[in-house]
């Protein structure tokens, strides 16, 4: 972690020599040369989240610069809210990352601004209410189950790997009704999906790079990645129309969506897009979440040993059922802690189209914000040791008086992530199939390093498979 500048005098209050405000504004995190924080939030991003709490800890909203470009970085939970429920209407997804997303999947309820927003949101939400979640359980602990019997005892295996196998399967199974691993229209799948992610984090992490349509060898590979995940979602679209019948996932929920007012069901190439969008970021976060829950537990064996006493509580060996997760208290905490601890999107990028408040400031029209969401959850103002995996802190004593946007994997408001219930039921169903099963020896847990591209998950977390209960 990197420590505060300055004299104890000045940490204390949050303020620092090499630091000044505006009195018409939020305080500066002063930085020099042309490219002012660009660089350092490229390198080390954590880093820089944990610079701007320990140097302005009274502080919910404070200016870094990126080039000639000043923008609002929020580290307080208050301050979050206030944009993301009341300024809500005055915000939009920057363009640049609204670009690079578009170029991916099209435009969809994660690219779309405005009315257009509006209408998928409306359109799509309905498919995510939890009754109609219900019915894809069953197919993640099959899948878990199946991931689990591969396994034996002395293996050497990357969890990291393995949970981004496993959600990238489920995520198969429920948008398109394809088996990643086991036919050639699911390989094609999972290796363009891949060539799509390495496009993605190339983009992002370049402010000044080639666009999709390039002609470079770099963009061709990523314009044939994104060619067949369009392909085969468009293929199983046409399939699933034809078929007809009655389906329990994401892509039938999608088919079966329909505008409240006219009726309208969405076109094949709405669907197309939304699944694509949903392919391409929804099994991500699960993946993250899971992958930092067995370095935690790895990291903490007496957590470990009470989850194992819990699922044979609970589940006596037998398969982990929805109703189950009511009974799997602790199980839930953990993906919450991991959630918190480590949250695979860290930051929420917005601009102002219109001036909105936060943090007692006034954000004028045109300026770009950055929701910390991974300085919100390790703000000593909400938790006690926020460094620390500590499940309990989610017991209903522990929270009593935290505030509510004090914890925010899934962002909040409007444009709160739709398939956040399908993340959660899906992460606390794969750990509780998983952990009663088998249990992992990581190796070196304590230098284990965060990747911070596309989401924050381990880069690599070397694990031996053990016995299980």
């Amino acid at each position: 972690m990197h420590s505060s500048p300055g004299s104890d005098a000045a940490r204390s209050t949050g303020k620092d020599h090499r630091y000044h405000s505006v009195m018409s504004g939020p305080p500066v995190l002063k930085s020099g040369g042309l490219l002012g924080h660009t660089r350092a939030f490229a390198d080390d991003p954590l880093g820089m989240f944990s610079l701007l709490l320990e140097t302005f800890p009274n502080e919910e909203v404070v200016r870094i610069r990126f080039g000639p470009f000043m923008d609002y970085a929020v580290t307080g939970a208050e301050a979050a809210r206030q944009l993301m429920l009341g300024g809500h209407d005055h915000l939009v997804r920057p363009w640049f990352f609204n670009r690079v997303f578009k170029e991916m999947s099209g435009l969809n309820l994660f690219t779309a601004n405005g009315e257009e927003w509006s209408w998928r949101r409306k359109m799509i939400g309905p498919a995510f209410h939890s009754a109609e979640i219900a019915g894809m359980a069953d197919t993640m602990v099959s899948i878990a189950e199946r991931v689990a019997r591969n396994w034996h005892v002395g293996d050497r295996i990357d969890l990291t790997e393995e949970m981004t196998s496993l959600t990238l399967e489920v995520a198969g199974q429920a948008l398109f009704g394809v088996d990643v691993r086991a036919d050639d229209r699911g390989r094609r799948l999972a290796l363009a999906f891949e060539g799509m992610i390495q496009w993605t984090n190339y983009r992002v992490e370049r402010f000044f790079s080639e666009p999709v349509w390039a002609p470079t060898a770099r963009a061709a590979r990523a314009r044939r990645a994104i060619g067949v995940v369009g392909s085969i979602a468009a293929e199983a679209v046409a399939e699933r129309r034809a078929q007809g019948g009655e389906h329990h996932d994401l892509l039938q929920l999608l088919l079966d969506s329909r505008d409240a007012e006219t009726g309208e069901p969405l076109g094949d190439l709405e669907v197309v897009s939304e699944a694509k969008a949903f392919f391409f970021a929804g099994h991500e976060t699960t993946s993250s979440a899971l992958s930092w829950a067995w370095l935690e537990l790895a990291r903490h064996p007496d957590i470990a040993n009470a989850l194992r006493e819990e699922l044979t509580r609970v589940l006596d060996g037998r398969s982990p059922e929805l109703s189950d997760l009511e009974d799997l208290d602790l199980t839930r905490r953990i993906v919450e802690e991991s959630l918190r601890l480590h949250p695979p999107a860290m930051v929420l990028t917005r601009r102002t189209h219109g001036a909105v408040e936060a943090g007692g400031y006034r954000i004028p029209r045109n300026r770009g914000i950055l929701v910390l969401i991974y300085a919100i959850h390790r703000n000593p103002k909400y938790w006690d040791a926020p460094h620390t995996f500590d499940p309990d802190r989610f017991t209903p004593n522990r929270s009593r008086g935290r505030p509510a946007h004090a914890f925010l994997p899934f962002g909040e408001g409007p444009r709160m992530c739709v398939g956040s219930r399908f993340a959660m039921t899906e992460a606390c169903l794969i750990l509780a199939t998983l952990a009663q099963r088998w249990r992992f020896e990581v190796e070196e847990p304590t230098e284990v390093k965060p990747d911070t591209r596309f989401v924050l998950k381990p880069a690599r977390l070397s694990a031996t498979v053990l016995g299980g209960l």
